[in-house]
């Protein structure tokens, strides 16, 4: 199923990025709730409404064909990047690169995060 919306392809962005670690900090959490949620592609949704695209966010990157023993697998990551790409305009996936970026500086960077900043580099703004 393809993204359907430019808030969309931020949220599952924003989603893989937080689980890249396997763990879910309270700075992340801010970091959505606080800075994320005031970004223009967020514009005219309310909190329930963010809440919402989040919510269907994590179910997308979750699902059951992109995860192996709780993790998102390197072909889910794959598949969310390329419609994340084709979703995005080159403006917007600079956009969204930088939005990823704060998010993994939001704690402390991972080795995970650090990967997965790689691959949204090479896929999102390279173009791989």
């Amino acid at each position: 199923m393809q993204m359907q919306t430019e808030a969309e392809a931020f949220a599952c962005l924003a989603v893989l990025m937080a689980a890249a670690d396997g763990v879910g900090t309270l700075d992340e959490g801010h970091y959505l709730f606080d800075t994320m949620a005031r970004l223009p592609v967020f514009e005219g949704l309310d909190g329930t409404g963010f809440t919402a695209v989040l919510s269907e966010a994590n179910r997308r990157v979750f699902s059951a064909d992109r995860v192996d023993d709780g993790r998102v697998t390197d072909d889910g990551i794959s598949s969310l990047l390329t419609q994340v790409r084709e979703t995005l305009s080159p403006e917007l996936r600079r956009q969204a690169a930088q939005m990823a970026l704060e998010l993994s500086r939001a704690d402390e960077v991972s080795r995970e995060e650090e990967v997965l900043m790689d691959r949204i580099r090479q896929e999102l703004l390279l173009g791989a």
